[in-house]
């Protein structure tokens, strides 16, 4: 989703050019989204991040937790498999969905239902 690198050792100043460069996100925008991450988000080793559950409840689809469309949603948001999804891959993610063009928006979707990853 969008040739941006992992959020992991990077400056927020970085993370802020990336984003305003791979998102249709204005910097108020990110700034806000990395208000609200930093509430939901988790640390470890150094690392932000949001697991499913939380995903879900701020995407307010809890009561879908246990379909395949919650999963794929998760899978396709956590773009480097790790079961964690970090600041950009969130901002990434929320992008495609609620700010993407027509293009975006069907990339996102056949992601979601490319199960096996071979297009």
């Amino acid at each position: 989703m969008g040739g941006c690198a992992s959020g992991q050792g990077l400056s927020e100043a970085a993370i802020l050019a990336q984003l305003l460069q791979h998102t249709k996100y204005t910097r108020d925008e990110i700034i806000v989204l990395r208000a609200v991450f930093k509430k939901m988000a988790r640390k470890a080793m150094g690392k932000e991040f949001i697991v499913r559950d939380q995903l879900l409840a701020y995407l307010q689809l809890s009561e879908f937790k246990d379909c395949l469309f919650a999963d794929r949603l998760f899978k396709v948001i956590d773009a480097n498999r790790d079961n964690q999804v970090d600041f950009i891959e969130f901002c990434l993610g929320l992008s495609a969905i609620l700010k993407g063009n027509f293009q975006d928006k069907i990339a996102f979707l056949f992601k979601m239902y490319d199960l096996d990853g071979k297009g």
